[in-house]
């Protein structure tokens, strides 16, 4: 079996719950690299896991946002190179057009 390595790339992942711990489905993650803007998107699947590939080392804003609940910006989260980093969050309930700003990692 062969294995095929993605050289230079790296991975951020995570969990998404609620205030009281329980898994958030359908969450649209927003996965953007502030030195180029390039903009990668996942859904959280029914476990509440998202999974973002084939990212080049740099600095990330990564930005939650589902139904019910308040939008989560997580800026300044550095990627280094084959590094997978994991991002939970805790949605908070509200409206997505009210907004928390988290900064650093």
């Amino acid at each position: 079996m062969a294995s095929v390595a993605q050289i230079g790339t790296s991975t951020i992942t995570g969990r998404v719950t609620d205030p009281s711990g329980a898994i958030v489905p359908e969450v649209k993650i927003t996965v953007v690299q502030k030195a180029t803007n390039f903009t990668s998107t996942a859904v959280t699947n029914t476990e509440g896991i998202y999974r973002v590939l084939s990212l080049q080392p740099g600095e990330y804003v990564v930005t939650f946002e589902a139904s019910g609940f308040k939008r989560i910006v997580r800026d300044g989260l550095e990627l280094r190179t084959g590094e997978t980093l994991a991002v939970d969050t805790a949605m908070q309930v509200g409206q997505v057009t009210e907004s928390i700003e988290v900064q650093g990692s």
